[in-house]
């Protein structure tokens, strides 16, 4: 019977003091990890990015957004083979995207004040403008807990009080989003773990500076080396993921990892991320 897979992505101790060093060493440091996951694609920011989100395009697969937070507030979105694009300069420090059904994406996020902004695709082009938002909840959101599953209408955000409460989002005739919190929903003090499907599970921590794996109960190194023609990252500062088609070889998802001494963002194909690790078992 095949055992059920597990994939934690996390915080780890660094590799090597010499991933800091030249390209040759940086090169011995990826094989210094338990696993070995090479680079499938890159898109590059003005400045590092500190957190990503995935906007799905239900019609076409290879126009959905990635958003994106840098390491000054700002907001960028990029599709999985276009160049980066600034939405917004500010003081942002959350996002998430809905997966919604033959319409225009739409995604919040939270400034670092703690106001809550919702923006919806305006064009063909990808460009994105805000919409007013309206939420019967007084308590100040600090972030919202991230799924590599699709959002379609309800999300989880922690408050200032540390409580992690869902919320229903109704979007209104794409001129308004309200966010209601459920009032039966079970509060908790974490953001659950990113659940893929009952054969394997990724998680993500908050800002993890690198990659780490349990493959059946087992801790694992991961790195990500070079690709065919893109770098791999020796000093990630950020991984997020998705299970949605972001198209091309992302058909089954991405795993996205971001640099932390530049604007470098590699993304990976998610179900060759998974066959890597399974086959490690």
């Amino acid at each position: 019977m095949q055992r059920r897979f597990y994939i934690l992505l996390g915080t780890i101790l660094a590799l090597s003091a010499c991933q800091n060093k030249d390209a040759t060493e940086k090169d011995t440091a990826y094989t210094q990890a338990d696993i070995v996951v090479r680079a499938t694609s890159e898109l590059t920011a003005p400045s590092p990015i500190i957190q990503a989100t995935f906007v799905p395009n239900s019609v076409a697969s290879w126009l959905g957004h990635i958003i994106m937070i840098d390491t000054g507030g700002n907001l960028h979105r990029a599709t999985t083979d276009s160049q980066v694009y600034l939405i917004d300069k500010g003081d942002y420090r959350s996002v998430i995207g809905l997966a919604r059904i033959k319409q225009p994406g739409v995604f919040l996020a939270i400034t670092k004040t703690g106001s809550l902004k919702a923006y919806i695709e305006a064009d063909d082009d990808g460009n994105f403008k805000a919409l007013p938002v309206s939420i019967n909840d007084k308590t100040r959101l600090t972030h919202f807990c991230q799924s590599a599953l699709p959002h379609q209408d309800v999300i989880s955000a922690m408050s200032s009080d540390g409580i992690v409460t869902s919320y229903k989002i109704d979007v209104t005739d794409n001129a308004s989003v309200a966010i209601a919190a459920i009032d039966d929903n079970v509060k908790t003090k974490a953001c659950a773990p990113l659940t893929y499907d009952k054969e394997d599970r990724i998680s993500l921590a908050d800002n993890a500076p690198h990659l780490s794996a349990i493959v059946s109960t087992e801790p694992k190194t991961v790195s990500i080396s070079n690709g065919l023609s893109i770098a791999g990252i020796s000093n990630p500062a950020y991984v997020g993921a998705t299970t949605v088609n972001m198209g091309s070889v992302f058909r089954n998802g991405v795993i996205l990892t971001t640099d932390k001494d530049s604007g470098r963002i590699v993304l990976i194909a998610r179900d060759y991320f998974v066959e890597t690790l399974k086959s490690q078992e």
